[in-house]
């Protein structure tokens, strides 16, 4: 805050202090007329300003701030939220987002953060890694939610994000089976088997398999579950030798000769 504006402050709030609210509250020169917000990415100023409640050309201090920032924070998009008076005639807004680590396919797209708590999908989501495998049966935007599956899938792409963004930026589809997590990578789209714990090193394992690795045709699966190892699966099958084979099932067989 600048030193007038500081120093404005405090001797309101010594007026205050004095008996002399009511001149105070009911004063012109205190009436709303600048709002501003600081801290969005993805809600507009607009929705926040209308969220808060604070009218233009209310008194200042008649403002309840407490009220006006639980009003912001019932957003499901909104963590928290604080709200200063900046006398004579302004308020600030301060908004923190909720920042989303992955998309889940409900009823409809869905981001979810960290905490497990449902986002409203918003056009920059896109690029995100995609859980699917888990059904959740109560769900509500803005609450977070818990599933066995759904939170071995969250802790590993936390760790992702934090230690390995590389494998997390890579990540097309994430889903849990009973005994590991099944990443589909962009790209190539090959299937890679972890567990949610010591993502670090799984990631390495990976990046020395992706750097050293020149098969012909892509393995069916890379499990990276074992310690100091790395077990590749047999050749995936590719598509020309599965319509081969679909080809054959389809011809009937041969007469034989009576």
């Amino acid at each position: 805050m600048k030193p007038c504006k500081k120093n404005l402050s405090i001797v309101l709030a010594a007026l205050l202090a004095l008996g002399a609210g009511p001149s105070i509250t009911g004063s012109p020169l205190f009436r709303v007329s600048r709002i501003s917000v600081e801290g969005l990415r993805l809600l507009e100023t607009e929705e926040i300003m209308a969220l808060s409640g604070i009218a233009p050309g209310a008194n200042l201090y008649e403002v309840d701030l407490k009220d006006a920032a639980a009003r912001i924070e019932a957003h499901p998009i909104v963590r928290g939220a604080r709200i200063v008076r900046t006398p004579p005639d302004g308020v600030l807004i301060a908004v923190v987002e909720r920042t989303p680590l992955a998309l889940i396919n409900l009823e409809t797209l869905c981001g979810i953060d960290e905490e497990g708590v449902l986002i409203p999908f918003h056009p920059t989501f896109v690029d995100l890694p995609v859980i699917t495998g888990v059904t959740l049966k109560v769900y509500t935007l803005g609450r977070p939610v818990s599933e066995e599956g759904l939170s071995r899938c969250l802790a590993l792409l936390k760790d992702a994000r934090r230690f390995a963004p590389d494998l997390w930026n890579q990540t097309s589809e994430v889903r849990p089976g009973p005994d590991r997590l099944i990443l589909n990578l962009v790209g190539d789209g090959l299937e890679v088997w972890m567990k949610a714990e010591d993502v670090p090193a799984q990631a390495e394992k990976l990046r020395a398999l992706e750097a050293a690795a020149k098969w012909p045709t892509l393995p069916s699966y890379v499990d990276l579950r074992f310690s100091g190892q790395v077990v590749v699966g047999p050749p995936k099958p590719r598509p020309e030798d599965e319509k081969a084979k679909e080809n054959l099932k389809k011809k009937k067989p041969l007469m034989s000769e009576q």
